[in-house]
């Protein structure tokens, strides 16, 4: 016995082999082997229903190739194809030249692609329920463009989905999908029907509510005969490209034990959708920068257009957030100024849809649900390089101590290594020396805050014979000090 995975293209085709191939007794006539043998019906070549004793391509009636493939109404259930054997006589004779070439391990050229339910998880990152079938690609298999149905042949054909629920509260109706091109960024490209490259993947878009209304419902793959001009250049969800497949001729896809693999193809398929939380997903939810003025480019998905503000900032990380907003993908530019404490600080950003701007404005964030708002946080180092110095009017440093004579007025500048450092003074001794900045008198207390470099007023008063006097003066910031130890000569007149 001779099971063979293809009968002879050319040279001896014998009974025996087709026999063996097709699991028959080799001494049953034609009639038996064509009406009861095991016979794949996606092998290009095969017994064929069609009349005339000598055919040289045996296509079928019509070039349907021995296929009934019933109309689809897209509301009843679908109907799988049918293999027309060959029934004998004048109209359907059995010519053992049709079996030259038949492979029998041939696979479906369209199906659902499915053996099990569609599971899926949705987020905003991930909007997208993708569709695909593999394509057989054995010379012996049939394919679309050897097929015609309904007057087309079905590689002119669009595969497509129809999602629809069967009784949940939430149920929006249907959806339609259809097969095309896609990129990451703009998602439909291009629809594509059955005979060309992309015509075997589907990806189609849904909400957050489509995700909730279809769970439990099922998807439906069918071929449509669809005006390739009422869809190109439309997105899938446009009104005109749901209708256009609504309302085209539609057959279902053969679906059914593969008669090759024994693999079950559904249709219909049932959807088990379910979705991640929050309308707003980030990228990443935190971002560590240096002490220095710099930008934080954040970023992530979003089902709409967002905005974006500090939520939480004590010590002002955050001097300005701006948001873009494109298909789906959101950014974030965040200015931070330069970190004047001794220590990191840090800040919470939080980002909204941009239709809650009023609860925004007053910052009442608990007006806006928690599915409605994702947060990342900034963490700024601190300055470890900061210092503080004093010097002359002209830049020169002084070290340690600054000597006056009685009732002489000297002019001295505070110097931060960063011009945005808060700094505060002291001045404690004797109280004949004084000192001012911007008219503000420094004393024991510490004083109010200065911020960069400011210009100091050093005066003496008189000084008791025999007598100097001193003061210290301290600077203070938060990651940086110095002092001055201020000497008075004592007055000899």
């Amino acid at each position: 016995m001779a099971v063979l995975d293809q009968l002879p293209v050319s040279g001896s085709l014998t009974f025996d082999d087709m026999a063996d191939t097709y699991g028959v007794a080799r001494t049953a006539y034609f009639d038996t082997m064509y009406k009861s043998g095991k016979i794949n019906l996606f092998s290009l070549k095969k017994p064929t229903d069609m009349p005339g004793l000598f055919v040289s391509d045996p296509d079928g009636i019509d070039g349907d190739r021995s296929l009934i493939c019933p109309l689809w109404d897209g509301s009843s259930s679908p109907q799988s194809w049918i293999y027309r054997r060959p029934s004998g006589g004048e109209s359907s004779p059995y010519r053992g030249e049709d079996s030259r070439g038949y492979y029998r391990l041939a696979r479906p050229f369209v199906t659902s692609g499915r053996t099990a339910a569609i599971s899926f998880q949705w987020s905003v990152r991930s909007p997208r329920l993708v569709f695909t079938f593999e394509r057989p690609t054995h010379a012996g298999n049939l394919q679309a463009g050897h097929v015609r149905q309904h007057g087309s042949l079905l590689s002119e054909w669009y595969w497509c989905v129809l999602l629809r629920n069967t009784g949940s509260v939430k149920a929006p109706g249907i959806l339609i999908g259809i097969a095309g091109s896609y990129n990451e960024f703009n998602g439909l490209t291009a629809y594509a029907k059955l005979g060309e490259s992309d015509g075997n993947r589907i990806e189609l878009p849904l909400s957050a509510d489509q995700v909730d209304g279809f769970n439990g419902g099922e998807a439906i793959f069918f071929l449509a005969r669809i005006d390739t001009a009422a869809i190109q250049g439309r997105i899938m969800t446009d009104t005109a490209v749901q209708n256009a497949a609504a309302n085209a001729t539609k057959i279902s896809v053969w679906f059914g034990t593969d008669p090759a693999t024994g693999e079950n193809w559904l249709n219909p398929v049932p959807l088990k959708l379910t979705r991640s939380s929050g309308n707003i997903l980030m990228d990443q939810t935190g971002y560590s920068v240096p002490y220095y003025e710099t930008y934080v480019s954040a970023g992530g998905y979003a089902a709409e257009e967002v905005a974006a503000a500090a939520y939480s900032d004590v010590y002002g990380t955050i001097y300005s957030v701006n948001a873009t907003y494109t298909e789906g993908r959101f950014g974030l530019s965040v200015r931070v100024p330069a970190n004047p404490l001794s220590s990191t600080r840090s800040a919470t950003v939080i980002v909204y849809p941009k239709r809650y701007a009023s609860a925004a404005a007053g910052g009442n964030w608990t007006a806006i649900p928690e599915v409605d708002k994702a947060f990342f946080t900034i963490t700024q180092a601190a300055d470890t390089s900061a210092s503080i110095r004093f010097a002359d009017p002209s830049g020169t440093t002084i070290a340690g101590t600054l000597r006056l004579s009685a009732r002489e007025t000297q002019q001295i500048k505070v110097v931060p290594s960063n011009s945005n450092m808060a700094w505060k003074a002291t001045l404690r001794g004797d109280a004949a020396i004084t000192a001012t900045v911007d008219g503000t008198s420094i004393s024991g207390t510490e004083s109010i805050a200065f911020y960069g470099t400011k210009t100091l007023t050093i005066s003496a008063g008189k000084a008791l014979a025999g007598s100097d006097m001193s003061a210290v003066l301290t600077v203070a910031a938060d990651n940086a000090s110095a002092s001055l130890t201020i000497t008075v000569e004592s007055d000899l007149m």
